[in-house]
């Protein structure tokens, strides 16, 4: 096996186990937080700025760990909403945990396929996938589709219940930053999932 596969067995661990207990933690201390101190607004800014950067990174890349690498940055902007409105909106506690449990699936299913090919580095290399291994390549197409949200996934639901805690704690324009990233995420992953459009012609 390729010294890749435990290196990309770290990076799914890295970029969703920890973010679990660290924003269930953070939710929870701004709660609690003095109603005089603005943090909502610095961590609703952060959300912005990790989505976008995240997003904007993504779109420039070819390596399939460095596409799910920065698709994680913008993830964790999608879940500082919740964590922005925390103690503003009964939805926030609720909204986070779905979101959590849709992301920490889909992320580690993405990458446990990118494991099981050590060898496949870059987006043309997964040409064929689907015709050699069916059910992974069939893996990665809900894994991905899932990480931008698409329904009847979790994260859809994870997705339309944050955007609502958002808006009902005051922070509309953040709902629609939001927004415009996941339709904006759109483009890196359909890169990755155009090689599989291909895959039911037969080869020359």
């Amino acid at each position: 096996m390729s010294s890749t596969a435990p290196g990309t067995a770290v990076a799914a661990f890295l970029t969703t186990i920890p973010k679990v207990g660290a924003l269930i933690a953070a939710i929870r201390l701004l709660e609690v937080m003095p109603a005089g101190v603005d943090i909502p607004l610095l961590v609703g800014v952060l959300a912005a700025v990790s989505m976008t950067l995240g997003n904007f990174a993504a779109f420039w890349q070819t390596d399939v760990r460095r596409l799910l690498g920065w698709s994680t940055v913008s993830q964790v902007g999608y879940l500082l909403l919740p964590v922005a409105v925390a103690g503003r909106s009964d939805l926030a506690v609720r909204s986070l945990v779905l979101y959590l449990a849709g992301y920490a699936v889909t992320n580690l299913t993405a990458f446990a396929v990118v494991a099981a090919f050590p060898a496949r580095r870059c987006i043309a290399d997964y040409t064929g996938l689907a015709a050699r291994h069916p059910l992974l390549a069939g893996a990665l197409v809900v894994g991905l589709l899932g990480l931008v949200g698409t329904p009847p996934t979790v994260i859809f639901f994870g997705k339309l219940t944050r955007f609502a805690a958002a808006a009902d704690g005051g922070f509309a324009l953040l709902v629609v930053i939001a927004a415009v990233n996941t339709v904006a995420s759109l483009f890196y992953y359909l890169r990755w999932l155009h090689a599989y459009a291909q895959l039911a012609m037969p080869s020359r």
